[in-house]
């Protein structure tokens, strides 16, 4: 039932982004941009990917809460959830994202999952490795 409720809302937000433009707002300053790959498409349960590996403190705000909760592996990532990785220690996650492309997130990074093609940086590093033959 949460993941039709996680795909209702990322489906939700999708048309507003739509809707309202990709603009940052003017108080912001624009996020670094990466697409993943070229015509990505969802999962059947509308996922854009899943978590495999957490080290140390890592959280997930999906769409629609106000809150980050605390990651472990097999979290599955929609679309406009935010991924964040605490900046002190040894701390990072791995996500396998659809279409077979590897997300590294490393320590004080957040980052949003836009959509199945596109991750937006707004804060630390990322490191992205597609399959062989699939464009960054």
């Amino acid at each position: 039932m949460t993941h039709l409720l996680r795909l209702a809302a990322g489906l939700l937000a999708a048309g507003l982004v739509a809707l309202l433009g990709d603009a940052p707002p003017a108080d912001k300053p624009a996020a670094k941009v990466a697409k993943v790959a070229p015509g990505g498409t969802l999962a059947e349960d509308g996922r854009v990917g899943k978590v495999t590996d957490v080290q140390g403190l890592a959280s997930i705000r999906p769409v629609g809460a106000t809150r980050f909760t605390p990651l472990r592996p097999n979290t599955l990532v929609m679309p406009g959830d935010y991924l964040q990785v605490d900046g002190r220690g040894a701390n990072a996650l791995t996500a396998r994202l659809t279409p077979e492309a590897t997300l590294v997130v490393g320590p004080g990074s957040l980052v949003e999952v836009a959509t199945a093609t596109k991750l937006r940086l707004l804060q630390g590093e990322v490191e992205v490795t597609p399959t062989k033959g699939t464009p960054v």
